[in-house]
Order: C-alpha cells, then sequence, then structure tokens
C-alpha cells in the first residue's frame, strides 16, 4: 500500500493551486507499482455549484484539492483499468464530498471513520469538492 499526501495550500497565490484541505490519497497493493500520486492545478471551468440528485436541491461547491495519477510511462490516465480504486482521505466536513469526473459532478461516495472520510475513486484526475446550501 502506498499513501501520499497532497497537502493544503489555502494561501497560494495562483488560485489553481489553492488547496484548502490535505488530502491523502492511498494506492492498493495491486497499483501502487503502476501509479505516482502528483498534486495538479485545478483544471478552467469547474463549476460554483451542482444540483443533488438526491433532493434535487442546489448546492454551492468549495473545491478542496485537484491530483493526479501518473502512469510509469509519465502519462496521466482519465480512468484506471476495470475494477481497479484507490481510496482517497480526508477530514470529514460539514456538506457533502463531490468530485469533477471531466464531465459532471458527481457525490463521492464513502464512509466516516472518526472525523475521517474515506471514498473509493477508479479516476486518474478527479478534482474534490464540498458541496453546501446557500
Amino acid at each position: 500500500m502506498k499513501r501520499t499526501t497532497i497537502p493544503a495550500r489555502p494561501d497560494h497565490a495562483n488560485k489553481k493551486k489553492r488547496f484548502t484541505k490535505d488530502i491523502t490519497v492511498v494506492l492498493g497493493d495491486d497499483i501502487e507499482n503502476d501509479y505516482d500520486v502528483v498534486d495538479k492545478d485545478f483544471p478552467d471551468g469547474l463549476p460554483d455549484f451542482w444540483v443533488d440528485p438526491d433532493d434535487q436541491k442546489q448546492e454551492n461547491i468549495t473545491w478542496i484539492s485537484n491530483f493526479g495519477l501518473k502512469n510509469k510511462a509519465g502519462k496521466f490516465d482519465k480512468k484506471l483499468p476495470n475494477g481497479k480504486k484507490y481510496t482517497v482521505e480526508l477530514p470529514a466536513v460539514s456538506g457533502k464530498l463531490v468530485y469533477h469526473d471531466g464531465t459532471s459532478v458527481q457525490k463521492l461516495q464513502g464512509k466516516l471513520v472518526g472525523n475521517l472520510f474515506a471514498g473509493e475513486l477508479d479516476l486518474g484526475d478527479p478534482p474534490i469538492g464540498e458541496s453546501n446550501y446557500n
């Protein structure tokens, strides 16, 4: 198992690098030798809100962090091979955790373990955010 922490940088001068919380990416034994986890700038065009499909209410999004999985050829994979996943861990938040799949915002499924949220993903380049009603 390989753990990589992307540190928070809430005061970074570049808005695309302004990460608000530490996030740890945990690669399991089946993929730990295939990828390196690196921080990435937030992509252009991330939405400021989404409509939660559970209650059809609009929620604002604060983007927390962004990272990518770089394969051994030095390229970023958009999606892991079929059936492969990794875990993201970050402090629990008051809102819902979401990610951008390259097309739309999705709820990050996972569980709370004490004050830590752990969720599984299979995307190679997912911006992670927190949504709240305002």
